[in-house]
C-alpha cells in the first residue's frame, strides 16, 4: 500500500501496468512482447485490473477511518464519538379535526385512510366519535410513507371509505412531527461537526451541538438579544432583552428533553424568550428541586409552489408530461436542503431543473407562497424570504408552455 507523510495515496491503472510490463521485461528481456495482443501482455492487463480494484478498495478503506470521507456504515461507526447517530426515516404527523354537518352522530375509527390533494395517503392514529353539528377534537393523522413527502397536506379528503356529511380540516400549519428522510451522509457529516464544536457550555454553540445531539433533530438557529430594548421579529412577535431563541427543526415529540437540554447549556442569568408567538413553554427541574420554564420553538414549513414557463420557440421538442415527475423530483431534493430562515432565490432553480435532461432553456422561473407565520401574504417573484422560524419546503409545481 503507497503510504506517504501525506497519507494513502492510490496507484492508477496505468502506473501499475508500467509497473508490470517493466517488471516482465526485467524476468524476459527487453525485448519480449507485452503489447496487448501478446499472451503475456493480455495476461499482464487481467492481473493489472485486479490490482487497480484492490488499489481502489484500500483507498475505500483508509478513507473511511476519518468523517470527511468515510461514507455509509463507515460514517455511522464514527457518530458515537460525537455522540450522535444517523437520523432515520420519520413519518410526518399532523393534527386534523371532523365537522359533522349531518343529523347522526357518526363514529371515525382508528386507521381511517385519508388523501391529502397531491396524493399522499395518512391514517387516523384514535377513534372519534363527532356528534351532529359539532367539530370533534383533534387527533393525529399518520402518513404512510416516511420521508418530506408528508409535510404538505392540503385539501384532506377521505379516500377508501367514505363518510357522508363530513368535513375533514387539518391544524393550520404547525406539525405534531415533522417527516423527514433518513438523514444523508453529507447531513450526518455537517451535524457530527456541529456537536462536536458545541462540547463546552453557556455558548451559543453549546447550545446546538447539544440540540443537535437529540435524535431526529434536523437543523438547529439561535437568535440573540444582547441589547437593553426589545427587537421585532415578524409581525406578531418580539426578542426580549438579554434573552435568546431557539428555532429547531424535527423532533417536535421531544419537547421536554430539548428544553432539558437547553436548560442545562445555557448561560446563566440569561433568560429563553418567551414572546415569541409560537413558542413552547416546558417546565425543567433543576438538582436542588427549583422549577425553570423554558422557552424554544419549532419551525415551521414554508411550502413554496415554483412556476416555470418554457416557451416552444426555446423548446420545440420539451414533454411536459414527462418533465412534471422530473422537475418534482429535483426540486424536493433541493428544498430538502434549505435550513430555517434560508432566503429562496428562483435562480437558483435552473441549474437543478436543467441537469434533469428534460430541458435545455427555461425563460423564466418564479416562486411564491403565502407567510402564515409573519402573516403576511406574499407575492409570485424571484426571491422570497423566510421568517425566523420557517424553513423552505417544495409545495408544488406549475409548468407552462408557451406556443
Amino acid at each position: 500500500m503507497p503510504m506517504t507523510e501525506s497519507g494513502f495515496r492510490k496507484y492508477t491503472y496505468a502506473e501499475i501496468l508500467e509497473q508490470q510490463i517493466t517488471r516482465a521485461k526485467d524476468l524476459f528481456g527487453d525485448d519480449i512482447d507485452t503489447s496487448e495482443q501478446s499472451v503475456i501482455g493480455k495476461y499482464i492487463r487481467l492481473n493489472v485490473s485486479d490490482f487497480a480494484q484492490q488499489e481502489e478498495a484500500l483507498e475505500a478503506l483508509y478513507q473511511a477511518r476519518y468523517i470527511n470521507t468515510a461514507v455509509g456504515i463507515s460514517l455511522d461507526r464514527l457518530t458515537p464519538f460525537a455522540g450522535i447517530q444517523r437520523n432515520a426515516a420519520v413519518a410526518a404527523i399532523w393534527e386534523v379535526w371532523f365537522k359533522n354537518i349531518g343529523s347522526d352522530t357518526v363514529t371515525i375509527p382508528m386507521g381511517t385512510k385519508l388523501m391529502s390533494s397531491n396524493g399522499v395517503i395518512y391514517h387516523t392514529t384514535q377513534d372519534v366519535t363527532v356528534e351532529a353539528g359539532k367539530s370533534s377534537e383533534t387527533i393525529h393523522m399518520q402518513c404512510d410513507t416516511v420521508g418530506t413527502i408528508g409535510n404538505n397536506p392540503r385539501n384532506v379528503r377521505f379516500y377508501q371509505t367514505q363518510i357522508p356529511n363530513v368535513q375533514i380540516g387539518v391544524n393550520g400549519f404547525l406539525a405534531v412531527v415533522t417527516g423527514a428522510n433518513r438523514e444523508t451522509d453529507a447531513e450526518l457529516r455537517k451535524r457530527w461537526k456541529s456537536a462536536l464544536n458545541g462540547s463546552g457550555s453557556g455558548t451559543t454553540n453549546a447550545i446546538i451541538g447539544s440540540v443537535s445531539r437529540i435524535d431526529g433533530v434536523q437543523d438547529v438557529v439561535i437568535y440573540e438579544n444582547e441589547t437593553d430594548t426589545e427587537i421585532a421579529v415578524g409581525t406578531f412577535s418580539k426578542i426580549e432583552p438579554h434573552s435568546f431563541l431557539t428555532v429547531i427543526k424535527g423532533a417536535e415529540n421531544l419537547s421536554a428533553e430539548i428544553a432539558k437540554v437547553i436548560f442545562e447549556n445555557k448561560p446563566l442569568g440569561i433568560q429563553t424568550n418567551k414572546s415569541f408567538v409560537d413558542s413552547v413553554t416546558e417546565q425543567v427541574t433543576d438538582i436542588a428541586g427549583t422549577t425553570h420554564e423554558i422557552h424554544f420553538a419549532f419551525a415551521i414549513d414554508a411550502p413554496i409552489t415554483v412556476y416555470v414557463t418554457i416557451s416552444k420557440a426555446n423548446e420545440p421538442k420539451f414533454n411536459k408530461d414527462a418533465a412534471q415527475p422530473l422537475f418534482e423530483k429535483a426540486l424536493e431534493a433541493f428544498f430538502q436542503d434549505c435550513k430555517i430562515g434560508q432566503t429562496v432565490y428562483a435562480n437558483a432553480l435552473f441549474a437543478p431543473l436543467v441537469q434533469t435532461g428534460a430541458v435545455y432553456c427555461i425563460d423564466k422561473i418564479e416562486v411564491d407562497f403565502t407567510n402564515l407565520a409573519g402573516g403576511i401574504a406574499s407575492r409570485k417573484g424571484a426571491r422570497l424570504d423566510m421568517v425566523i422560524n420557517e424553513y423552505a419546503a417544495f409545495g408544488g409545481l406549475e409548468i407552462t408552455y408557451e406556443e
